[in-house]
């Protein structure tokens, strides 16, 4: 029997309400058809919905689709759009490699949405669901909201902010920067489509406005800014000692060349970012990891793509 893809989601809808069944096939959908379907579903269902590709070249293609029948495309705000692509690392696994910040990023957008939006929709692959994340209270830790007439301790937040895996630099050019400039603080947090800038007057907060990378003008009024992670690995979280003690010992137990463990360690207690920091989540995080199933609302439809 063939259905329009609008009689397809409303004989869902009906399934859900009354619980009739926990699977929902739906085939012969070719080209952006399957799109068109999630836009549909996202409109119709009014839930939180995670779809999962198989592999996250087809993730990305989805998401870019269903983008442009959402009307997300373009600089967006995080909460603004209801599609969020959640991607994969980009990195062999075990590979001394690290995931871009536009990446990580995106990943802690994604993460954001699933515990702030009202129904997001979340585009995955198998993959992503295969590997660790931050733990859900480490993540919802980092959050911090920012308005006008505020009180803040500069001092207090530049720390939050090297906490989150923000990088201090001289002028904000990418996400996870922050700079500094006597009572002016410029940050690009993943939450935002362009960075904001905030001035204060002692500790309150007079201004809060986004403003163009290129030519670092300001732009409109906020009535909020929200920081959220930047980077898995906040470079100060390396010099714990703590940590270099723990992967010490795992290298020696394992094995490792004590001219590379040397190294490592070296690294550590400098606390650089070296490609691959990545995989030493686990001991910078020695409480545990989460997947993203923990992020997921309890009324989450789970969409498998093909």
């Amino acid at each position: 029997m063939r259905r329009s893809l609008k009689e397809a989601i409303d004989e869902l809808k009906a399934r859900l309400k009354t619980a009739e069944a926990r699977r929902f096939p739906v085939s012969g959908l070719k080209g952006a058809a399957f799109a068109l379907l999630m836009r549909e579903a996202v409109l119709g269902l009014e839930r939180p919905i995670v779809a999962v590709a198989p592999c996250a070249r087809e993730a990305e293609a989805l998401a870019g689709e269903v983008a442009l029948f959402l009307g997300d495309e373009g600089g967006n705000e995080a909460l603004a759009r209801m599609g969020h692509l959640l991607p994969a690392w980009e990195a062999p696994p075990l590979a001394p490699v690290s995931p871009s910040v536009n990446t990580q990023a995106a990943q802690f957008a994604a993460l954001f949405a699933l515990l702030r939006a009202r129904r997001p929709l979340v585009i995955t692959s198998v993959e992503v669901l295969m590997t660790r994340t931050l733990a859900r209270r480490n993540f919802a830790a980092s959050v911090v909201r920012i308005s006008p007439g505020e009180q803040i301790d500069l001092e207090g937040f530049i720390e939050t902010l090297s906490d989150a895996g923000y990088q201090r630099v001289p002028e904000v050019e990418e996400l996870g920067d922050f700079s500094v400039r006597g009572g002016i603080l410029d940050v690009f947090s993943p939450a935002h489509a362009r960075p904001f800038r905030l001035e204060l007057d002692a500790e309150t907060v007079v201004s809060l406005r986004s403003f163009e990378i290129g030519t670092q003008r300001s732009l409109g009024p906020m009535e909020e800014a929200v920081v959220i992670a930047a980077r898995y690995v906040a470079a100060k979280s390396l010099k714990e000692r703590r940590l270099s003690e723990r992967v010490g010992a795992r290298g020696a137990e394992i094995g490792l060349l004590k001219k590379e463990l040397a190294e490592t360690i070296e690294a550590l207690d400098n606390g650089l970012l070296f490609p691959g920091v990545e995989l030493l989540l686990p001991y910078v995080y020695p409480a545990g990891l989460d997947t993203v199933f923990a992020y997921l609302p309890e009324d989450t439809l789970i969409w498998m793509h093909e």
